[in-house]
């Protein structure tokens, strides 16, 4: 039998998404997990999930982790015929399985019905197990949406792949967490590719700094991509003072949503050394000013 610990971050995270959880619901996780602690041994056992990848599966099921590790525990067959075949291993699973709670039955049989479509595409060699889950990450309840349309642009990507515009990295970085919404995504990329390819070849910004500025857009993409092509006269600008990879790192950490005030703010951060009227003093760390402390290494900038 399997030892089963969950510590107190997993509890927190079965207890509810981004919120503080209630002592008595807290209470009611530890009890419901004693109370299946036979059966999730079990699964553990069976398919090699650990206690974090449970939780991850689990996480902000609340009330209903009783029904969610049900699910799991009367489909760890179909589980293990998943990871024993290869396609995926317990990680990739979990991550895509990621928060459907009480639907999880639904999400784990979208994965066992398109089993065979996503292997396809992997032998195919557009995509690992590794770049699936991730554009998949989260996608749960709604799993068999997201396969359906990867299967439906699978063409689409390995065009954008072949024409060298950007590689399976890259794509999936961007579609990373789209899930549901991944045709969507994918639709942006493809009706925008020209444009991402005429920024990377004007030579400021390469196809991992856009990428990177648009990791985990998914669906809201085309906010993203519309936004970094309205204000490339502000990022050429910020590229005589940083690297563009610097740049990238300090956008990434915003949402495609917000991409376009970050990019504002960076830029107006940094008027005066952008206009030679102020020089960053060698080896500081300028900070950037949009809600976030991150600062910019002395490695980062520009000569150094």
């Amino acid at each position: 039998m399997v030892a089963v610990v969950f510590d107190d971050k997993s509890i927190s995270s079965i207890g509810g998404r981004g919120k503080k959880s209630s002592p008595a619901l807290l209470q009611f996780i530890r009890d419901t997990l004693a109370e299946h602690e036979a059966g999730i041994s079990a699964l553990m056992e069976a398919t090699g999930f650990t206690t974090k990848s449970l939780s991850s599966m689990l996480n902000g099921a609340g009330k209903d982790l009783g029904a969610g590790i049900t699910a799991l525990v009367e489909h760890k067959a179909a589980l293990k015929q998943i990871i024993d075949e290869g396609t995926f291993d317990a990680k990739s699973l979990s991550s895509m399985i990621h928060g459907a709670v009480k639907d999880l039955a639904t999400g784990i049989t979208a994965l066992v019905d398109n089993k065979d479509a996503l292997k396809q595409i992997i032998d195919e060699g557009t995509f690992d197990a590794k770049s699936l889950s991730s554009m998949l990450a989260g996608a749960g309840k709604d799993l068999g949406s997201g396969i359906t349309a990867l299967v439906e642009h699978k063409a689409a990507l390995k065009q954008i792949i072949d024409e060298g515009t950007f590689d399976a990295k890259s794509l999936s970085s961007m579609l990373n967490g789209a899930g549901k919404d991944l045709g969507a995504g994918i639709t942006a990329l493809v009706e925008h590719k020209a444009a991402l390819k005429q920024i990377i070849d004007e030579g400021t910004f390469d196809a991992k700094n856009l990428s990177s500025m648009l990791h985990g857009a998914g669906k809201d993409l085309a906010t993203g991509i519309t936004a970094i092509q309205e204000r490339m006269p502000k990022l050429k600008a910020l590229a005589t003072i940083f690297k563009p990879s610097a740049i990238a790192t300090q956008l990434n950490i915003r949402k495609a949503k917000q991409l376009g005030s970050a990019i504002d703010q960076m830029f107006d951060t940094f008027q005066k050394e952008i206009n030679g009227e102020t020089q960053i003093p060698a080896g500081s760390k300028p900070m950037i000013a949009f809600k976030s402390t991150a600062a910019v290494a002395p490695e980062q900038q520009v000569g150094g």
